[in-house]
């Protein structure tokens, strides 16, 4: 590698994501800040079964990771209608919900958390729910953007929460939204996109694994660099925060699996954008790929440790997209042999 690339890459990593630093953000482009190297050519298999209820006029995608309570089956997603003016983008929609008995038929019943009042932080859009299980209560992350629409490579993102006594709701706004806010400052990896939370709950901490994406424009005329998205990390001591980022890009890819393993560890598909690799890391943070991985688009998983007293797991079902313009699909996990 040449000795000028590999000094800017260990430099920026250096620099902290909360901050006032600046630098080149077309270094970006290059920057690998784990090893993808797999230890054998295994590949973790992710394969498409059907559609979850399929129709015409509108898109359901960005699904959250889906829990079971009281022998049902809940998963919520963003639903954006053909007339609305980011389809089939989800930043315009809102997040919905469905239940199953089996995981293979769903039935969708409603919409659980409306964009925000006129004016709000949210009011452009609520989308990219994610779901966490808490002391008896129930959160959904999302992440919303506000109106006016700027272009498509301009716009900025926060992530909110919502809490409830019950998988079906009613869901109330936390007060302190949002609890994730994008830095702004050029280059850096959360500077302009924050999205796809995913919930651990570690060492009697919430974990929020979340999908960071650079500015290349300024603070004042934010710009995305698209191809680029991170996944990165945020803790707290408690689901309503304040969250406290960490300093560290943790991989590669543009929707964020992450999950609890058995061994204690943490698991994480690096999806599209990303190496296409099954990672794992033994404290959270720094992870090592283990397996290739065929591509899934905006997956999610089916989550025992909400309902298992917080234990590990190997994935074994989800959801996806087909593709951008196809809704959701339930996808099935094909480990290799060991």
């Amino acid at each position: 590698m040449n000795k000028f690339i590999l000094i800017t890459t260990v430099l920026l990593l250096s620099i902290p994501v909360i901050g006032q630093q600046k630098f080149d953000g077309k270094y970006w482009s290059s920057l690998e800040p784990v090893d993808t190297k797999v230890p054998s050519e295994k590949t973790l298999e992710i394969v498409l079964k059907e559609p979850l209820m399929p129709e015409k006029g509108f898109l359901r995608r960005d699904s959250s990771d889906i829990i079971r309570v009281n022998g049902k089956y809940y998963i919520w997603y963003t639903k954006v209608y053909k007339d609305q003016s980011s389809f089939p983008e989800g930043a315009a929609g809102s997040v919905w919900y469905a239940t199953s008995p089996d995981g293979h038929q769903w039935e969708e019943r409603g919409e659980c958390l409306p964009r925000g009042d006129a004016g709000c932080w949210d009011d452009a859009g609520v989308y990219t729910p994610n779901i966490l299980v808490y002391k008896g209560k129930y959160y959904l992350g999302y992440t919303a953007s506000k109106l006016p629409f700027p272009d498509h490579d301009k716009y900025t993102s926060a992530i909110g929460m919502a809490v409830s006594d019950s998988p079906d709701g009613p869901w109330k706004k936390l007060g302190n939204n949002p609890v994730i806010k994008p830095s702004l400052t050029p280059g850096t990896p959360d500077g302009i996109i924050v999205d796809d939370t995913i919930f651990i709950v570690k060492e009697g901490k919430i974990w929020m694994y979340y999908k960071g994406n650079p500015n290349s424009g300024t603070v004042e005329n934010p710009r995305r660099t698209f191809g680029n998205t991170f996944l990165l990390a945020a803790t707290a001591e408690r689901p309503e925060g304040p969250y406290t980022k960490l300093n560290k890009v943790l991989h590669r890819g543009h929707e964020g699996v992450v999950w609890k393993t058995e061994d204690g560890g943490i698991g994480s598909l690096a999806t599209s954008r990303g190496p296409l690799r099954y990672m794992h890391s033994t404290n959270g943070v720094d992870f090592k790929a283990v397996y290739k991985l065929t591509t899934p688009k905006a997956p999610s998983i089916y989550r025992p440790d909400f309902e298992e007293g917080n234990k590990g797991f190997r994935p074994t079902w989800g959801v996806s997209q087909k593709s951008k313009r196809v809704g959701l699909h339930r996808m099935e996990f094909v480990w290799p042999e060991e």
